[in-house]
């Protein structure tokens, strides 16, 4: 019979073996590729109710900023799930998004389309400053429901990582849509116009497949859904249901009566019902307007952001047609 003292040795072991291999997975992803820091920065922090906001340089106003941002944000995310944090949040704050790159926080690379993030366990907020206060206010809200629910799913279960088994993996639809439902205040333009096309066209997956930037938006709809059909309180449940019965499916059954499956029929037909329409009241595009950008012909991914000029003659706009980012004027 092993006495306690070999239960523990064993069972320290296990977890530094896990962390190991766990380190070894990350390095292998980015094997080959160097996280340049070019910058020293010497950081200063302030503190409110509920975080502790690092910043460095000449940024305390918009340390300043972020600290009135995140405790009003707090006061809604934490009426919408009916939970309050156990812990004080770090946060972060770079003064630009090539700063940002620079961090030592996490060991990823960083693409230029990473806005912020938040860590699972250490439920730390990073994110950069990138001159438009309303984008830094969507970011700050945005991470903000990361660091609540983390705190709500993970927050007491440090012994959970030995066995990842034992802890609830939030669908990204589900995590990334009521991020964005809550941040932009339910449901906005942009959301509704990419939701809209792929309704439209057919490129909407299931919500168990979706993926990428789609997750978001495809994500805030399905949010809105619960919202409108089910009510706000659904979101805690869902949140309550799943750190307990541990999988996506058993807490859809025991909220909504469903499973995942089932909740994802019923709301793609929701989507069907909502755009469909819209083909009969609207024109086509090419009956009304020249077409600009042509993605197909260019291969570009994306030509968006347009800004006409002070004349009206022109118009500004991001682009990757030449396989990198620019700014073009057309």
């Amino acid at each position: 019979m092993r006495s306690l003292f070999d239960i523990r040795r064993l069972a320290l072991a296990a977890f530094l073996l896990l962390a190991l291999v766990l380190a070894a997975s990350a390095q292998d992803e980015d094997f080959g590729k160097n996280k340049i820091q070019w910058k020293k920065f010497n950081w200063s922090f302030l503190q409110t109710a509920h975080f502790d906001i690092y910043f460095y340089q000449d940024s305390y106003d918009i340390a300043k900023f972020a600290a009135e941002t995140l405790e009003s944000s707090y006061v809604a995310i934490s009426d919408q799930l009916n939970y309050r944090l156990k812990k004080r949040v770090p946060t972060f704050i770079y003064n630009s998004p090539n700063e940002f790159q620079q961090t030592n926080i996490i060991s990823d690379i960083l693409g230029e389309g990473t806005g912020g993030f938040t860590e699972v366990f250490k439920n730390r907020m990073v994110m950069p400053f990138d001159g438009s206060y309303e984008d830094f206010r969507h970011v700050l809200h945005h991470e903000l429901t990361h660091a609540v629910t983390f705190d709500l799913l993970y927050g007491n279960s440090f012994g959970s990582i030995l066995t990842r088994g034992a802890l609830f993996s939030l669908p990204l639809w589900f995590a990334e849509g009521y991020a964005e439902y809550s941040s932009l205040h339910g449901w906005d333009y942009w959301a509704d116009m990419i939701m809209r096309d792929a309704t439209i066209n057919g490129y909407a997956p299931p919500l168990e497949y979706v993926g990428g930037y789609l997750a978001y938006k495809e994500g805030q709809l399905a949010i809105k859904f619960i919202v409108d059909t089910y009510g706000i309180e659904k979101i805690s449940e869902i949140l309550n249901k799943g750190r307990v019965l541990l999988t996506m499916d058993k807490a859809s059954k025991r909220v909504f009566g469903m499973d995942q499956k089932e909740f994802s029929e019923r709301f793609m037909l929701y989507c069907r019902k909502l755009y469909w329409p819209e083909i009969a009241r609207r024109s086509e595009p090419k009956s009304i307007a020249r077409q600009l950008t042509d993605h197909e012909k260019d291969g570009s991914y994306f030509n968006e952001r347009p800004a006409f000029s002070p004349s009206g003659d022109k118009i500004a706009m991001f682009t990757d047609k030449s396989d990198y980012t620019e700014i073009v004027i057309i």
